[in-house]
């Protein structure tokens, strides 16, 4: 991941916080890291289902630099099953 991120600061020193509305979710864990100057935010999908992640905050500003699925979705609403996403500002 440093090769991505460009800087092991974020990876190793970044304030890591969980989003609040994944807190009691079963399905969805997402969170941030925060620091220097970048942050990170990180979306992933525990289920086999798709997943609605419209209450999360925006993500107006990241770049999408990462995710498992090979044809990514547009739609930064849902996640599919086991999809997991990595974004950068």
């Amino acid at each position: 991941m440093s090769g991505i991120l460009n800087s092991d600061f974020l990876q190793v020193y970044g304030v890591f916080e969980q989003l609040e509305s994944t807190k009691e979710d079963d399905k969805v864990f997402a969170f941030t890291r925060t620091g220097e100057g970048q942050d990170a935010v990180v979306l992933l999908n525990f289920s086999d289902v798709d997943v609605d992640v419209k209450g999360l905050p925006t993500l107006q500003g990241h770049k999408l630099i990462l995710s498992n699925y090979v044809d990514v979705a547009e739609s930064e609403a849902k996640l599919r099953p086991y999809e997991g996403k990595l974004y950068v500002r």
